[in-house]
């Protein structure tokens, strides 16, 4: 009982190190101020917040830390009890929400909007005024205002255009020197044609992605800002959160990609995002994958190995790797096998491989072709 009490409390400390608590408890009061004027429980509280948090905690790790938080908010005065695990905000919570909202007065809108344009607006680090808030809330607003700030555009962040940003994508690309083969001449925003600038800022892009639209280019370039697998505005979005409640050691997910520092220097000190080390575990399992078309497989245990070797800096151990891999299945992310045929030759990779889940087992990762 000693041992599993050190063990808690060991684990509660590594997850408020990588996490940024008050941002943390900002949210949950946030939460409340927003709610049903009776208050709202714990369960209504994790369900809600559950998006911001997805990215650095597992489901568990996230029900621990909303009681801590609860916990430490009662404490505070700030929240207290209404009814059985139900809360509701004091009078002292308000002041505290203002300041962390950076505005004068509380916003009249439904939490949803305050979730995805003020709260994104701070994860951006920008003033949330209405007219920014107001753009944040439409996938491309939210788009047009991420790459601006990114890339370091000279337009007006609150009324930039994607005509704006597709000529200021594609002058940066030239300035880059990367659109040899396209154009030899310095292009002006009245010479050059929408495919022609579309062609040119695609050279942005890491990937050999194909875009032929002002839509599909934005939205391919700022999930590659944030490091999402996706380009949907929802993932945009949840890595955005993820940068507001990292620690502060390991929050610079978007930095000026035309200036002088990267942010990807840092965020791979933290712990990865679930879509983004479900995307590294397929491309190993893609190469080590054995069986024939519509049933390879990868062992487990092998993929960990080389994942080890590929990215150090996540600083998984074994047991939480496994977890990972455990959401990562449960969310749909990836599709897991069990090891049907089993012999003397691969008792020991079946063994190190297993994943157990309630009466499920499981051994290998599925690869489609």
């Amino acid at each position: 009982m000693r041992q599993q009490n050190a063990m808690m409390v060991q684990e509660q400390h590594a997850l408020q190190t990588r996490l940024n608590w008050q941002a943390l408890e900002d949210l949950v009061l946030l939460r409340l101020l927003f709610g049903a004027k009776e208050g709202e429980t714990e369960v209504q509280l994790r369900k809600d917040l559950h998006p911001l948090v997805m990215q650095l905690m597992s489901a568990s790790d996230w029900r621990t830390a909303l009681g801590q938080i609860i916990v430490n908010l009662v404490d505070q005065g700030l929240i207290r009890p209404v009814r059985a695990n139900a809360y509701l905000h004091n009078h002292l919570c308000e002041p505290r929400a203002l300041k962390f909202l950076q505005v004068a007065r509380l916003p009249k809108a439904p939490w949803h909007e305050v979730r995805d344009g003020h709260i994104i607006a701070l994860a951006l680090n920008l003033q949330p005024t209405s007219q920014l808030v107001a753009r944040l809330l439409s996938a491309e607003g939210l788009r047009s205002v991420l790459l601006t700030k990114a890339f370091d555009l000279p337009f007006d962040i609150n009324s930039v255009t994607p005509e704006q940003i597709r000529f200021g994508l594609a002058k940066l690309a030239e300035k880059r020197g990367l659109t040899s083969g396209i154009r030899t001449t310095p292009i002006t925003q009245n010479d050059i044609s929408q495919k022609e600038a579309v062609m040119m800022a695609s050279k942005l892009l890491k990937s050999r992605h194909v875009v032929e639209s002002d839509g599909e280019l934005m939205a391919c370039l700022a999930a590659q800002v944030v490091g999402a697998v996706n380009e949907s505005a929802q993932e945009l979005r949840q890595m955005l959160f993820r940068q507001l409640i990292s620690s502060k050691e390991s929050s610079q997910l978007i930095s000026k990609e035309g200036g002088q520092s990267k942010g990807s220097d840092n965020i791979t000190q933290a712990p990865p995002s679930l879509p983004e080390f479900t995307q590294q575990v397929l491309d190993i399992a893609k190469d080590i994958a054995v069986g024939w078309p519509g049933n390879k497989r990868a062992f487990i245990s092998h993929i960990w190995r080389q994942l080890c070797q590929i990215v150090p800096h996540w600083q998984l151990d074994e047991e939480a790797y496994k977890e990972m891999i455990l959401n990562a299945h449960r969310a749909g992310l990836l599709r897991l096998a069990i090891a049907d045929l089993r012999d003397k030759t691969n008792m020991e990779d079946v063994a190190q491989s297993r994943i157990e889940y309630k009466n499920s087992e499981w051994h290998f990762i599925r690869v489609d072709d």
